[in-house]
């Protein structure tokens, strides 16, 4: 079975949704099915871009990047348009895709092309710009926000109940779905992120000194929470790996150097994915924090830096929120606390950094959980789904 994605991003990037559709598809193209990933922007040579991700050539995966047409219409029709004149024909049947805009693009060349289209969603537009729009206060900017979303809806009401598959990133976007744009939806199938795990088992905690963060640095990720509970630990230093923006960068330096930790705070920037997983494995706790008010953390997320940190073995603290429930269980294979309680991060990280027993006990558990949530296991499921959905809608 072949699979062409449709993908407008450029790459490579740091950023986590090109990391979790490199690492996938990579992964399915390893387990004999041929890919082609169409992408909007190639940076470097090929192979140049799956190191920047630790990932090795394969045979089976093809990444083509997309021409840019000088056209009138809506970016994503453009680049479906664009995307569909340059695919060879074992690559015409199956096409699969993040994008709603692009999924509709592909429905609407469904019937000439009669290729099925496969979804992935990881949010709904709508429902982030409803949120949006009750925090915004300008008039003019929440009458925009009106628009976007009316606008955003008519084409989630096009798309969901028409592609031949949905692939959620979690159970809660599986409801929300089924409660805004009711049940009668095509076949659908929860399959989280997964994380790269690597030959060998991670070295033991013994071996492994202070804690980090890696992932996202915006205010709407609580951040800030780990900053704040830095001042109640005696002990410890931290590792902070991410910051895309600099204004968010920016703004978590700035608490830093107001609660007066500078010194025990190293702050990286972004680095490759594979430098990332590095810092993990040298580190004993890893921490991730949520912001519980917002969709991100109740609904959306499935933490691709959350089954990295399982997969390096390290001890877990975690906001309490629903998208990390599972894989995370407390006193299982991490400690769970609440997302916005500085001091109770504090004592969890204390008490990873003290207890060796419990320290160790967590971490391995955590690294053998995460076994089932590679990325192999991640484009099995992928597989099973398709194959299954084409089969029913063969007979």
């Amino acid at each position: 079975m072949n699979f062409t994605i449709i993908q407008p991003m450029k790459i490579p990037r740091h950023k986590a949704h090109t990391i979790q559709v490199l690492n996938t598809w990579r992964a399915m193209a390893h387990l004999g099915h041929p890919c082609m990933l169409m992408v909007r922007e190639i940076q470097k040579e090929v192979p140049e871009v799956l190191r920047f991700y630790g990932l090795e050539p394969e045979p089976n995966l093809l990444i083509q990047q997309v021409r840019r047409r000088n056209a009138r219409g809506t970016w994503w029709r453009l680049f479906v348009m664009e995307a569909s004149g340059m695919l060879p024909p074992p690559f015409r049947k199956i096409v699969y895709t993040r994008e709603v805009g692009i999924a509709l693009g592909l429905l609407r060349l469904r019937p000439s092309t009669g290729w099925r289209v496969f979804l992935e969603l990881h949010t709904l537009p709508s429902a982030l710009t409803e949120e949006s729009k009750k925090k915004a206060k300008d008039n003019r900017e929440i009458e925009k926000l009106q628009a976007q979303r009316k606008e955003e809806k008519s084409v989630e009401k096009q798309v969901i109940p028409s592609v031949d598959g949905l692939i959620y990133i979690s159970t809660g976007l599986r409801e929300m779905v089924a409660e805004m744009h009711g049940t009668a939806l095509p076949p659908s199938v929860v399959i989280p992120n997964g994380a790269a795990i690597g030959r060998y088992p991670p070295p033991p905690l013994s071996e492994r000194r202070g804690i980090a963060y890696v992932g996202h640095w915006q205010p709407n990720r609580g951040m800030e929470n780990l900053i704040n509970a830095l001042p109640f630990l005696n002990e410890g230093t931290i590792t902070l790996v991410g910051g895309n923006d600099p204004a968010d960068v920016a703004l978590i330096k700035r608490i830093i150097e107001e609660r007066g930790i500078k010194e025990r705070v190293n702050v990286t920037g972004c680095l490759p994915p594979a430098d990332a997983r590095e810092v993990l494995l040298h580190t004993r706790v890893a921490v991730m924090t949520s912001n519980p008010h917002g969709l991100v953390g109740r609904v959306f997320a499935s933490h691709t830096k959350l089954y990295e940190y399982m997969a390096a073995g390290t001890a877990i603290v975690a906001a309490d929120v629903p998208t990390v429930r599972p894989p995370l269980e407390h006193m299982r294979n991490a400690l769970l606390v609440p997302p916005e309680d500085p001091q109770e991060i504090a004592l969890a990280i204390r008490r990873l950094l003290q207890d060796d027993t419990l320290a160790e006990t967590l971490s391995r558990q955590a690294y053998e959980d995460a076994r089932l949530h590679s990325w192999d296991h991640r484009a099995a499921e992928i597989y099973a789904f398709t194959s299954a959905v084409l089969n029913l809608q063969d007979v």
